[in-house]
């Protein structure tokens, strides 16, 4: 069995000398200035940096390559985040997610900041609240199965929104501004794409662990594998076998993939008999562990991950597919309280009260400090899918003692993502012509999801037929796919 550990890879920031830390035995200390105690768990990666101007940033998560300024952290690709001169921010997308007091030193007991809020619950003895508290995520499925940004599950605290960042002397929150570039063609984008790619596939180079690539039939994980063999990175592939026709046709696509380039690739299914572990897993993540996670744990899926493994994954992709846009097309971001009605009808779910309010505080935010060239649809993909249910997800597998890789997830990747046209971005022109750029031949070799995308026959039928009762019909099957979203 994987070694599953409660609050591995957590931490938290306080000034409150009198929290409840007894039984956090693998936990270390360290001051971070202004009476500000770092606590973290000793699997948690830590890396320091120290640039020319005096300052110097503490980098909790893994970092791929050398940053250039602590202003520009999040071009870098990883799941951490980073501290300067006592000012925390977040990388790309948040994928470390970061829950803070909104009224520092009252109801948090002094907490400021931390990864995970069940461990903070657990220092603090306050309550967590949510869906999925106490019910396994396997006897029910929730459509919008995260906590929207910036909900958090401690009363009085938010979770940090990805240009946001925390100056752990007062708790104060500031912007630091996002954009994205301006349009480019198609062959630029894609050039450009490959650079990107090539840059964090070699940044890999100087890792000295074991890396594996969860590969299945999607563009999304062969572009990650285009970009490794490009750089002739020595890895392994698997793919999990979920009990469906997909993921076995996933298994068969990999596997001929890997033995084209004498890759090895393990096909891994469930293992019976782990329940018991479900209860860890519970504990670590709060009840917010996404919409498989502990369906992974029940299986054993990544019993043959070494302990110490990067694990390339490929979901920040999406970001630049446009994967929303067929499901939102009808809903009203102008006004927020329309918009919520709408996202309850194509999430075919009934929010709560403090859901609907995060949803409307995140319209509010976003309106005021909107990215520069992204959309009200990639400004929720980005915040929600990624921002928040994707961090969820990070953070429950954190129990695992390897490390995710979120591949694409640098900003300035994502940029290119966001730079092209609509229409390149939904037929993912620049990523297929990227793989081609990398390895010649990679796109046709095998099939990419030779089944074809439901996404794509769903925008095909509604350009046919545009009727109300079609249209009713085809939103009803795409909220079933969108929690599942293929990598």
């Amino acid at each position: 069995m994987a070694n599953l550990k409660k609050h591995r890879k957590q931490w938290f920031i306080s000034n409150d000398e009198n929290l409840q830390l007894e039984n956090l035995a693998d936990f270390q200390t360290i001051s971070i200035g202004e009476q500000m105690v770092l606590h973290y768990d000793r699997d948690l990666k830590l890396s320091n940096y120290d640039w020319p101007d005096g300052r110097k940033t503490l980098v909790l998560g893994l970092i791929i390559g050398i940053p250039k300024s602590p202003e520009t952290m999040h071009d870098n690709c990883g799941r951490f985040v980073a501290i300067t001169a006592g000012i925390l921010s977040l990388d790309a997308t948040g994928s470390m997610g970061v829950f803070y007091s909104t009224e520092a030193g009252s109801q948090t007991s002094g907490i400021i900041c931390g990864s995970s809020c069940a461990l903070i619950s657990e220092v603090t003895r306050q309550p967590l609240s949510g869906r999925g508290l106490g019910v396994s995520r396997l006897k029910g499925v929730h459509r919008m199965n995260w906590d929207p940004s910036p909900l958090a599950r401690i009363a009085k605290m938010k979770r940090l929104f990805i240009d946001q960042e925390i100056d752990l002397k007062n708790g104060s929150i500031s912007v630091s501004q996002r954009f994205v570039l301006k349009t480019m063609n198609s062959e630029e984008g894609a050039s450009r794409l490959a650079e990107e790619l090539v840059d964090i596939a070699s940044g890999l180079k100087n890792i000295q662990r074991p890396i594996y690539l969860a590969l299945t039939g999607g563009s999304d994980s062969r572009t990650v594998f285009s970009a490794l063999i490009k750089e002739k990175i020595d890895f392994k592939a698997f793919t999990l076998l979920l009990d469906d026709e997909i993921s076995s046709s996933d298994a068969r696509i990999a596997a001929a993939l890997c033995q084209r380039f004498d890759i090895q690739h393990e096909s891994i299914g469930a293992e019976a008999g782990h329940e018991d572990e479900l209860d860890i897993f519970t504990e670590h993540s709060g009840g917010c562990g996404g919409d498989r996670a502990d369906k992974y744990v029940l299986g054993n899926y990544y019993r043959n991950l070494p302990d110490d493994a990067i694990v390339l994954h490929g979901g920040a992709f999406e970001i630049g597919q446009r994967s929303y846009e067929a499901a939102f097309r009808d809903v009203r971001f102008s006004d927020s309280e329309k918009m919520v009605i709408d996202l309850e009808r194509d999430f075919d779910e009934k929010l709560d009260e403090k859901e609907q309010r995060a949803l409307k505080e995140w319209f509010v935010y976003r309106k005021e400090h909107s990215i520069e060239g992204v959309d009200w649809v990639d400004s929720f993909f980005i915040d929600q899918r990624r921002g928040a249910w994707g961090a969820a997800n990070r953070q429950a597998e954190d129990c695992f003692a390897f490390d995710w890789l979120i591949f694409a997830n640098s900003w300035s990747l994502i940029e290119v993502l966001l730079s092209v046209s609509v229409d390149d971005r939904r037929n993912n022109v620049i990523q297929k012509r990227a793989m081609d750029l990398l390895v010649p031949g990679i796109v046709t070799i095998e099939a990419i999801n030779p089944k074809g995308s439901l996404f794509r026959v769903i925008r095909k039928l509604g350009a046919v037929e545009t009727g109300k009762k079609v249209l009713q019909v085809m939103r009803k099957r795409l909220r079933g796919i969108m929690p599942r979203i293929r990598r």
